[in-house]
């Protein structure tokens, strides 16, 4: 739509602007139809709101944005007017300016997205391959608490087994332990 825009108001259409593209309405105002200009009446057209003749009534195409012919030498010079009207640009609201700027910002995103990546250069790294499934060892299942029986294994073979001094055996003896008694119970004394 910006290139149809382009096409249709011409840089230099204007004698009084010669190297900037204008669009003239139907009370002879004249706007600069800069790259903003176009990618916001670009966006108007694409929605169907306004025509390649009639501009968006935006704060960009309001009264306030006009711009008046240099003063020229020449006042004999006659100024051309578009053969084509378009209807004056009402008042702009807070809402097409916030459609406005949803628009030139889609804008952008689109113009960013075709421009052309740069390639990355890809530099190789070396990974070690994996080890063998032979050589991994597994790691040990740790029982849960639940999971946990303690046998029952007489005094004797647990002095035995543990190289308890006969002394310490006979105090455990009168103190009628048994191998998984809670040590924690135990008093200073014992």
């Amino acid at each position: 739509m910006v290139r149809q825009l382009e096409e249709k108001y011409l840089i230099g259409n204007h004698l009084c602007f010669p190297g900037k593209r204008i669009f003239i309405d139907s009370l002879t105002r004249t706007w600069d139809l800069t790259d903003v200009h176009l990618s916001i009446w670009a966006m108007h057209i694409v929605c169907n709101t306004v025509t390649l003749e009639c501009p968006p009534e935006s704060k960009h195409f309001d009264k306030s944005a006009c711009v008046t012919a240099p003063n020229t030498k020449n006042t004999n010079q006659v100024i051309p007017t578009p053969t084509l009207a378009a209807p004056p640009a009402a008042p702009a609201t807070s809402m097409s300016n916030l459609i406005e700027l949803l628009l030139v910002s889609m804008l952008q995103q689109q113009q960013a997205a075709m421009v052309p990546k740069v390639p990355v250069l890809e530099v190789p790294v070396a990974v070690p391959a994996a080890p063998a499934s032979s050589t991994i060892a597994l790691a040990p299942v740790v029982p849960t608490a639940d999971s946990l029986t303690i046998p029952d294994v007489p005094l004797n073979d647990f002095c035995a087994h543990y190289h308890v001094d006969p002394k310490d055996r006979e105090h455990l003896e009168k103190m009628e332990f048994c191998p998984g008694d809670d040590l924690d119970n135990l008093g200073p004394d014992d």
